[in-house]
């Protein structure tokens, strides 16, 4: 019983190193997009501000459109002060609203959220 309590307290004591990761942006908005002219492309950029490498797990999550695209390049361990990006594309092929949100997780840390958004327009403008 003794032994875990000096166990327990040394753990604590050191405390647990938490990865540190600055996403941007938090938001990205497509606006309107015109379906005949393929799609459009923006980065969200993941850069470890701690001070030990990490790994960084992507996942698209609450998506409603197979319109939005996420391609991770974050495929290796982070290494500090480094940065990732990852890619999205909104490839409407038919007009429509799409959203989406990503999770950017620090292995051993908080995720991140990202929204993304646009709307899919035909040969007039239209919705």
């Amino acid at each position: 019983m003794r032994l875990g309590l000096v166990l327990i307290s040394f753990i604590l004591g050191l405390g647990i190193a938490q990865a540190e990761i600055l996403v941007s942006p938090a938001h990205i908005d497509f606006g309107f997009v015109d379906i005949r002219w393929g799609g459009e492309q923006e980065f969200v950029y993941v850069r470890n501000i701690g001070p030990e490498p990490v790994n960084i797990d992507v996942t698209d999550i609450f998506c409603e459109s197979e319109y939005i695209y996420v391609s991770n390049e974050c495929l290796t361990t982070l290494l500090p002060k480094r940065s990732c990006s990852v890619r999205v594309v909104f490839d409407p092929m038919i007009p429509w609203r799409a959203s989406c949100e990503i999770e950017i997780r620090p292995e051993g840390g908080a995720a991140t959220m990202v929204t993304v958004e646009g709307i899919g327009t035909d040969q007039w403008g239209f919705e």
